[in-house]
Order: structure tokens, then C-alpha cells, then sequence
């Protein structure tokens, strides 16, 4: 009866010890699903108008680019700078002002989760000044190192930044 009863001691504790194993090899295979940002919406103004501001707008969007501020930043910085600038002198477009952030990884290009929420962004703007016909507009995105996850390394990344009717990327590097 004792032996038995130990038998049975024993062979919970193999059971238990191996269920424990399997639980912890179930938990570290779940790869953690990283968040990612929403698309952006679609554009349903009339884009090819200024609404009511005294600025041509854009017709093709054809010319329109992206660039970084700076080619290389430090991990010490703590924003990184996007332009978009439409090439077309004196004419206004719309942009979204929501920047995106990708990282270059062996797979290509992967999204991080930029947290816009603490700036009021997520929305279509113009960009055009009214009485200024031969200058080429430009805008400025700018992102919080901090507020991308996961946290922003020594690496290859891009801005994905958004027109009405374009997707633009500018690349930069951290070192």
C-alpha cells in the first residue's frame, strides 16, 4: 500500500514536472505579436481643390518626395525628421500626418508601432501658402524616437509617409 501509494506520489510529480516543461516551451515559442498601425484612411475630399485658400492645387502628384533631415542619426537623438516636398512650384497637396515607421530587417522592410496618440495626428492636412506661386511647399513629420516600439536601434530604417494619392519613403540609418 505504501509503496504503492508512493508510486503514485512519484508519478505525479514526473507528470506534473513534465507538464510544467510543456507549458514552458509552449510560452516561449508564442512569439509576441508587435502592433502595428492602421492603414490611413482613404482621402474622400476633393483633393484636387484648396478648399477655399488661394493656392493651386496638385493635379498629378507626380513630383512630390520624401527626404530625411539627416541621413544618420544618433541613438542619443530623440526625433527623427521627414519632409515631404512637392516639387511643382505654387502647388498646394494633401498629406497625411501620420508618419510611419519601418525597420530594415533580413526579411525586408518590417512596421513598428509609432504611438501618435499624444500628438494630434492621424488626420489629412494641406499643405500651400496662399500668395506664394514659386515656391515648392514642403512639410515636415516628425516622430518621437520614444514613442516607437519596439525601442529604436543602431540599424537601417524608413519614414512611410503618405500624400492623397502616393505612398513616399525616406530612409535613414542609426549609428
Amino acid at each position: 500500500m505504501q509503496a504503492e501509494g508512493g508510486h503514485n506520489i512519484k508519478t505525479r510529480r514526473i507528470i506534473s514536472a513534465i507538464s510544467v516543461v510543456f507549458a514552458l516551451i509552449f510560452i516561449a515559442s508564442c512569439k509576441k505579436e508587435i502592433m502595428k498601425n492602421d492603414p490611413p484612411p482613404p482621402c474622400y475630399f476633393n483633393i484636387y481643390s484648396s478648399s477655399g485658400l488661394k493656392v493651386d492645387p496638385e493635379i498629378d502628384y507626380d513630383n512630390i518626395v520624401a527626404y530625411m533631415d539627416k541621413e544618420v542619426y544618433s541613438t542619443k537623438d530623440e526625433t527623427v525628421k521627414c519632409w515631404i516636398q512637392n516639387n511643382n512650384p505654387g502647388k498646394g497637396f494633401y498629406f497625411y500626418n501620420t508618419p510611419y515607421v519601418e525597420k530594415k530587417t533580413k526579411n525586408g522592410w518590417e512596421q513598428l508601432y509609432f504611438d501618435s496618440e499624444k500628438t494630434i495626428y492621424s488626420r489629412y492636412g494641406f499643405c500651400g501658402t496662399e500668395n506664394d506661386p514659386e515656391r515648392c511647399y514642403r512639410v515636415s513629420l516628425t516622430v518621437r524616437v520614444a514613442d516607437v516600439t519596439p525601442k529604436m536601434g543602431k540599424g537601417e530604417y524608413r519614414i512611410v509617409a503618405y500624400t492623397a494619392v502616393n505612398e513616399l519613403f525616406a530612409e535613414f540609418s542609426i549609428e
